[in-house]
């Protein structure tokens, strides 16, 4: 296995561990991950836009976005009059970070 990958497959391991990530149901999981995407992607996002996403329904959608802004790991920033959903700051700096990933010159020997 490729040295950098193997500390990428580690840091994300301890990353799940250290925020809970591995306690989150399936569908918190899916949200959660929609907005780390969007956020590295330097998209903004609405809850809006995860109901858009269907990921699950509707209601269900703004329940898990209270459980996740509860277990602190997104946010609502108020932005230019409209309110979006943010990873949290100390976590947000570790998706700039892998955004900033040169992940094509890894491989999986």
């Amino acid at each position: 296995m490729n040295t950098t990958f193997a500390r990428i497959l580690h840091l994300l391991t301890s990353l799940e561990r250290h925020y809970g990530l591995s306690g989150l149901d399936a569908e918190q999981r899916a949200i959660f991950d929609f907005i780390v995407q969007r956020t590295a992607d330097g998209q903004s996002t609405t809850s809006h836009d995860v109901v858009a996403a269907k990921l699950t329904s509707r209601s269900s959608t703004y329940r898990h976005l209270v459980t996740l802004r509860q277990s602190g790991l997104i946010c609502d920033d108020h932005r230019e009059g409209q309110n979006t959903l943010t990873v949290t700051p100390k976590f947000g700096h570790f998706v700039e970070q892998l955004a900033q990933l040169p992940l094509s010159t890894v491989n999986a020997d």
